[in-house]
């Protein structure tokens, strides 16, 4: 898979997630630096994503399992309204 198309998967999973669960705006950061492409996805609801059980007949549920298999690292941090869930992959 291409760096572009790994970024363009975790970050459409990221974004919808906000709007789905975070019930709020999403605020999208992408920032270049060092060999990596870091993407945050920040909303307004504190609640950290948690990864369900895996249903193989479910039409979701595996987000967190892309953001872990795809990603070089990943993480949620708070925010004084909110959280922001970031992940950063190696640009090239």
């Amino acid at each position: 898979m291409e760096v572009a198309d790994t970024v363009v998967l975790l970050t459409s999973e990221a974004v919808t997630n906000a709007f789905v669960h975070g019930r709020s705006p999403a605020r999208l950061t992408v920032t270049v630096l060092n060999g990596r492409v870091r993407v945050e996805v920040a909303d307004d609801n504190s609640r950290h994503p948690r990864q369900v059980e895996q249903d193989d007949e479910a039409l979701d549920g595996r987000g967190l399992l892309l953001m872990t298999g795809l990603a070089l690292r990943w993480g949620v941090r708070d925010e004084p309204v909110g959280k922001t869930v970031w992940f950063e992959v190696e640009s090239w």
